[in-house]
């Protein structure tokens, strides 16, 4: 008779088993790229809020911390302004933040360079609490949890340098992914019984009320909170997405749905409250729920999409140097008004020719000028017909509106067809008209 395994050691064993540590490499990168941003902008800020020239001094910003009303967290008692009052001192660990944050987004000395972020956030939070909003806080204990995970077991220069080295790569367990899950799913948690406590959240007059604050809204929110029913419905929508996402993201089949409408949630927090960082570190403590093989499927997305991004950007070289060149028929009239006309409104740096005096540059390309108009770039790319119009907008600022409109999922097929229709109207009327259907 098989013997059942104690619970405990199920557990036990489910904790600690390996898991992929894509998730928690990418994690670091993403919230790494948040506290790059807050560092800079609080850098911009680095005189009237940090210095001995503060609005606030650094007596009544200890008393605020450590007042018992505030006093939740026993490790900001600590922080290092308070070494030295002088602005030289202050430029040092601001240094100090900035290199170590650079360090930890990258994956160099990953543990000691989270450790180093930890130190400086606290004391950073702790000089100047006033500013701080809940997802400043949040950074603070995902920063702290970071301390005790291989957070640079992948897309690491720490792992390149174990590679190279030939050793082991340490070993992400399932537990150091659900220690920042179950921290996240807390927040929203807390979060909804903090609010449950208030008679404006019980009411649903809560979204009202912030909409109309004069410094937290944003200049569109007053008009939101005239709507009758909106606030309403968006007070009891808040707190029902804070209440069911503690429980319901352990679900497979529900956390994707769960987190895009977690994603939707936050665009509307940000879109209509200024709330410092606050969603994009909620936002970026998402990426643990996400599974390693959803990463890797957006990668291999993204490929193509770099690829692309590529081919722009020598698309652009190639017209700053001159090297667009459109070829059409010289003999068609309805083509020479065209031409004119673009002419007019194009940058000085594409060049027309016409393809019966100027063709045979271009034959190594098998253009069919007895179907399109062409569009040359750098003399190794050929667009025909509706291709080349809307590839040369990107040369007649005027026409920049009408960018996206010819870039919609759909909008070659209709350009296509257009230019057919166009060019058996209006082009000439030999057997083979220069600007007839655009070739497949």
């Amino acid at each position: 008779m098989k013997k059942t395994k104690p619970a405990s050691q199920e557990l036990l064993e489910l904790l600690y088993s390996p898991a992929d540590p894509l998730p928690l490499s990418v994690f670091r990168i993403v919230f790494g790229v948040v506290l790059l941003v807050r560092f800079v902008t609080l850098c911009l800020q680095f005189d009237p809020l940090f210095t001995p020239n503060s609005f606030v001094s650094m007596e009544v910003s200890r008393q605020y911390v450590e007042s018992p009303s505030r006093d939740l967290v026993p490790y900001l008692r600590w922080e290092l302004f308070g070494l030295s009052p002088s602005t030289t001192w202050a430029a040092v660990i601001f240094a100090i933040y900035g290199a170590s944050i650079g360090a930890f987004l990258l994956g160099w000395r990953t543990r000691f360079s989270t450790f180093l972020v930890f130190v400086c956030t606290v004391s950073i939070h702790r000089r100047e609490p006033f500013i701080w909003t809940g997802g400043d806080y949040l950074a603070q204990l995902m920063t702290f949890w970071l301390l005790f995970l291989p957070a640079g077991a992948a897309l690491s220069l720490d792992a390149l340098q174990r590679r190279r080295g030939g050793l082991a790569q340490p070993v992400v367990r399932s537990w150091n992914l659900g220690v920042l899950q179950a921290q996240l799913a807390i927040v929203y948690l807390s979060t909804f019984l903090l609010k449950m406590g208030t008679t404006a959240w019980k009411q649903g007059a809560a979204l009202e009320q912030v909409w109309r604050l004069p410094f937290h809204a944003r200049p569109w929110s007053p008009y939101l909170a005239s709507i009758p029913g909106l606030p309403e419905v968006g007070t009891w929508a808040t707190l029902a997405f804070e209440l069911t996402f503690p429980f319901l993201v352990w679900s497979r089949r529900v956390r994707p749905w769960l987190l895009g409408i977690g994603i939707l949630f936050h665009a509307g927090i940000e879109l209509t409250i200024r709330a410092g960082p606050f969603s994009y570190v909620m936002l970026a403590c998402y990426v643990p729920f996400l599974s390693g093989e959803m990463l890797r499927s957006w990668g291999r997305w993204l490929g193509p999409l770099r690829t692309r991004l590529g081919n722009i950007s020598w698309q652009r070289e190639m017209l700053w140097q001159g090297k667009w060149v459109v070829y059409y028929n010289g003999d068609c009239g309805f083509c020479r008004r065209w031409v004119g006309r673009a002419r007019r409104v194009a940058w000085r740096r594409v060049e027309w020719r016409d393809f019966q005096l100027h063709g045979s540059e271009v034959l190594h390309l098998n253009p069919r000028f007895d179907r399109a108009a062409y569009l040359v770039i750098g003399g190794r790319i050929a667009l025909p017909g509706f291709r080349a119009f809307r590839t040369l907008l990107f040369a007649m600022p005027l026409l920049w509106p009408l960018l996206p409109l010819v870039y919609l999922p759909g909008s070659v097929r209709i350009g296509d067809a257009l230019y057919r229709m166009i060019s058996v109207r209006y082009g000439p009327a030999s057997s083979a008209p220069a600007c007839r259907a655009n070739p497949s």
